[in-house]
């Protein structure tokens, strides 16, 4: 990533960042979103302008940890299938920020990408929260070790 990708992506101080971002998910369609206000094609593929707002999350240990990504939907248009792909998504769908938009020019990242965490709709708007992914806190139970588990 060069350098002022780098500083737009992680100053707090910066206006709204502009992005290319996927919604995925292995077993359901992908949904490609801009925040900027033309749809955007990249890579031969159409990023459909969107009223979203996309906060960046943290790193904690290089792990991406918070953040916050809202769409303003419309029940009555297309974007009802997005309810459906939100209603219908488990712990595999992911958000994926493929690039940023510095002015005119889209600069690709290396794919930040985040799993887990809480989707609400309150009617007008999705928004997820992205969890921490805690997977790497692993536990081990002392009592369950015994003499011939050690030696296995």
């Amino acid at each position: 990533m060069d350098l002022s990708a780098f500083s737009k992506l992680f100053s707090r101080a910066a206006p709204p960042i502009h992005v290319l971002m996927e919604l995925r998910h292995p077993d359901r369609m992908t949904w490609l979103f801009t925040n900027d206000n033309r749809n955007i094609e990249w890579q031969g593929r159409l990023y459909k302008a969107t009223a979203m707002r996309w906060e960046a999350p943290e790193s904690n240990g290089g792990v991406p940890q918070g953040g916050s990504l809202e769409i303003t939907v419309d029940e009555s248009s297309e974007d009802a299938e997005l309810l459906r792909w939100f209603d219908m998504a488990d712990d595999r769908a992911e958000i994926a920020v493929r690039a940023i938009i510095n002015e005119d020019q889209v600069t690709e990242l290396e794919t930040v990408v985040q799993r887990h965490g809480t989707v609400s709709w309150n009617g007008r708007q999705i928004t997820w929260e992205p969890s921490p992914d805690d997977r790497f806190g692993m536990h081990l139970n002392p009592w369950a070790l015994d003499q011939e588990a050690l030696f296995a």
